[in-house]
């Protein structure tokens, strides 16, 4: 008696818990809620929601450069060719060339030292140890970091003569290419807090659940799949990966008795269980996180049916965000194509039959077929091929 009065004092800890780390998350305020007054922000936030990934500095890099070149030759274009330079990042320890033009193009993602002059590595050696950049008449070299990013290195030569006018324009860029490239990199690490964050709390409702062998790992790969399969941009179906693993978060408030019951539910019990998806939605809904707002979507709309028989709330069809529908599909195959307390895994003959009668049911038909076509991806994935999500 006294073992069971533990264990319950324990779950009662882990929600307790839970709820204070769902209140925690509130406190993050809007990621995206910040001055956008800076001389190239407006350009640059975009692409550099993940500063640390080399496509990302690829893009973040190029916007620089860019306006740098605007800077020095004033909007001439015929001069802008007259121009070579490069941004270079460190990576592992190593300057890589980020992004090149003019003579420093076919550098690209090669390490700076390997093939840069012996001159400009020296200067850059020298500036950087006196933590100043360096202005000529015809070159600068702008060095900056931050405590979140990498340390980064500009440099330009230029063909034309860079007068007093340009320079003082470099200098004003430069004071607002540092702040806000700090910004930048602040945001990109509340980001990948906030997604570590997401993957604890997953793995939280696994243990809650028994549903372990990373199902909600396998959701978020299925998820990715057919967000690409519908054509989503990269951004979105990254929020909708992530999200998608804590689309079971209500069940947090279900009793362990009811999730696990290897039976057949009660009808009261079903009601009971029901209830998640508005539990899960009422825990994230005031969040002004980006990924969090998405997860409550997620949360409330993924037992929707395209028929409008689903829970809670009857929408049909185009009434549920596709992002709904996407989880809703990739949770029902992963429940089928795997052992649980109540059952064993479905045949993927049986489940490729379920999916036919439930196109247009149950399930949105575009998204069906987009399964149906690329079933093998999906096999493989279940297979434990790819269960690493973040």
């Amino acid at each position: 008696m006294a073992g069971h009065d533990q264990k319950n004092r324990m779950n009662l800890y882990r929600d307790d818990l839970f709820l204070a780390v769902l209140t925690a998350i509130g406190s993050y305020g809007d990621l995206y809620n910040f001055d956008e007054g800076g001389i190239q922000l407006e350009q640059m936030i975009e692409s550099a929601k993940h500063i640390y990934t080399e496509n990302q500095m690829y893009t973040f890099s190029a916007q620089v450069i860019r306006q740098l070149l605007s800077i020095v030759c004033l909007g001439n274009k015929k001069e802008e060719k007259m121009i070579s330079g490069f941004v270079a990042s460190k990576m592992d320890g190593m300057y890589m060339i980020t992004y090149g033009i003019g003579s420093y193009q076919a550098y690209e993602k090669l390490i700076l030292n390997d093939v840069i002059p012996l001159s400009i590595q020296t200067s850059i050696t020298k500036n950087w140890e006196n933590g100043k950049s360096k202005y000529t008449d015809n070159t600068l070299m702008l060095l900056f970091n931050h405590d979140f990013g990498t340390d980064n290195i500009i440099f330009i030569e230029s063909q034309k003569y860079i007068g007093a006018w340009e320079k003082n324009l470099i200098q004003l860029f430069e004071v607002n290419l540092i702040e806000d490239y700090a910004k930048l990199c602040k945001l990109n690490r509340q980001r990948l807090n906030t997604e570590k964050l997401i993957q604890t709390l997953s793995e939280v409702i696994e243990a809650k659940t028994k549903e372990m062998n990373h199902h909600v790992r396998r959701v978020a790969s299925y998820s990715k799949l057919l967000a690409q399969g519908c054509g989503l941009d990269e951004e979105s179906i990254e929020i909708l990966e992530v999200a998608s693993m804590i689309h079971d978060i209500g069940k947090l408030t279900i009793p362990v008795s009811i999730l696990n019951k290897p039976g057949r539910l009660s009808v009261e019990e079903f009601e009971r269980v029901k209830k998640h998806a508005m539990s899960g939605y009422e825990m994230m809904k005031d969040s002004k996180n980006t990924l969090i707002q998405t997860a409550a979507l997620i949360a409330l709309e993924h037992h929707e049916k395209w028929n409008g028989t689903g829970y809670p709330s009857g929408l049909a069809k185009d009434e549920i965000h596709l992002y709904g529908r996407i989880v809703a599909l990739a949770d029902v195959f992963d429940a089928l194509s795997t052992n649980r307390v109540y059952k064993k895994a479905w045949s993927i003959e049986q489940i490729i039959d379920l999916l036919h009668q439930e196109r247009g049911e149950h399930f949105d038909p575009k998204l069906v077929d987009i399964m149906l076509e690329n079933i093998h991806a999906f096999i493989h994935i279940r297979d434990g091929a790819s269960t690493k999500v973040l």
